[in-house]
């Protein structure tokens, strides 16, 4: 194998593809990075100083397909919803090119028609759900998760300074939403943390942090405003419990700061991944909506990949005595969570990439 093409628009996978590629042009095997417009899989190329070329949805995936096809494979990532990756990954199909899909949590690869050549994944779970959807036969490595850090993540000391003046000493919940604004489970969510915040003690204190993806598209019926500023109004009856959130830093820099003492997260999010490798309390929400999204997202599974590795617990969304559970809540052991997560390893990615060919 001479070339590989990858294209990618969510920054999970483009972690993974990124980390990947070093590892790949060391074996003298030459990298073509295509980012998705509109996606923020570029922002990740820019933060490792990889040159990348952008291409539109309105492009369909000619450009990808455009020079010598002879000894190429094609890497995507599982972005959600897939556009352009389901579509490049059908077409390399046709062409008899093998090509290689990069899974950031168990299950996504469903979000594809067409069967990988080699799938990477981040864990057993992973490996053992694409089997059930592909088949035993299908080829897969497990590469870890670009979620877990290879070292411990301490914030900034500027960051640890704004937190001191902001929230003095109040215990906080970082509230990580990432859904689209399509199926309400964003709202049944938000309800959930605005039930949570009222009945807990008065000290506790919500940070809310929004997926970058949706911040400001519209919000669909809500006149036009952007999402974001849509979700962040919905949580207004609890504005006295809010502190602000630091903008600049990454949301798991924030969860790592000393005051934060829980990730509270709608369905499935790297952030609830965050908590628990940070020793910090993780808990999933889930009601009818929600599951609805994650039976799309995750190969019809009903729980988030970690509550299924028995790492994060989940409540429903609308359990009256949802602050007596979470209270009740300890954080999982760091030696449990060593032992059913890794970090992402691009060696072993790039070593199986090269195996394609063998």
């Amino acid at each position: 194998m001479g070339r590989v093409i990858f294209l990618v628009r969510d920054i999970s996978p483009a972690k993974m593809i990124v980390a990947t590629i070093p590892h790949l042009r060391k074996a003298g095997i030459s990298c073509e990075l295509w980012c998705e417009e509109h996606g923020r899989s570029a922002d990740v190329a820019i933060s490792q100083e990889l040159s990348y070329k952008t291409i539109h949805p309105d492009e369909g995936v000619g450009p990808l397909f455009g020079g010598p096809l002879d000894h190429v494979a094609l890497a995507v990532g599982f972005s959600s919803p897939m556009q352009l990756e389901s579509i490049a990954a059908q077409q390399a199909s046709r062409r008899k090119i093998p090509w290689v899909g990069f899974e950031d949590q168990a299950g996504v690869s469903s979000r594809c028609y067409e069967r990988p050549d080699l799938l990477l994944t981040p864990d057993l779970l992973g490996e053992s759900q694409a089997k059930k959807i592909w088949g035993r036969s299908l080829r897969t490595v497990i590469v870890g998760s670009h979620a877990v850090p290879d070292k411990p993540t301490i914030p900034r000391d500027d960051l640890v300074a704004w937190a001191e003046k902001e929230w003095k000493e109040k215990p906080v919940i970082v509230f990580s939403e990432f859904c689209s604004p399509e199926n309400g489970a964003a709202e049944e969510q938000i309800a959930a943390a605005i039930r949570l915040m009222r009945q807990l003690p008065a000290p506790w204190r919500l940070c809310v942090r929004l997926h970058p993806k949706w911040e400001k598209i519209p919000a669909p019926g809500n006149g036009g405003r952007a999402f974001g500023t849509y979700l962040r109004q919905c949580f207004s009856p609890i504005s006295e419990r809010l502190v602000p959130s630091p903008v600049g830093p990454t949301t798991d820099e924030v969860i790592a700061l000393p005051q934060v003492k829980a990730v509270v997260a709608g369905g499935a999010t790297s952030s609830l991944t965050a908590a628990v490798v940070s020793g910090k309390v993780a808990l999933s929400v889930v009601g009818e909506r929600t599951r609805k999204m994650l039976k799309a997202d995750f190969a019809g599974a009903t729980q988030a990949p970690l509550v299924r590795l028995g790492l994060c617990t989940d409540v429903e969304a609308d359990d009256p005595l949802i602050a007596e559970r979470f209270l009740a809540l300890v954080p999982t052991p760091i030696s449990m969570v060593r032992e059913r997560l890794r970090p992402f390893e691009g060696t072993i990615a790039a070593a199986a990439i090269r195996g394609l060919s063998a």
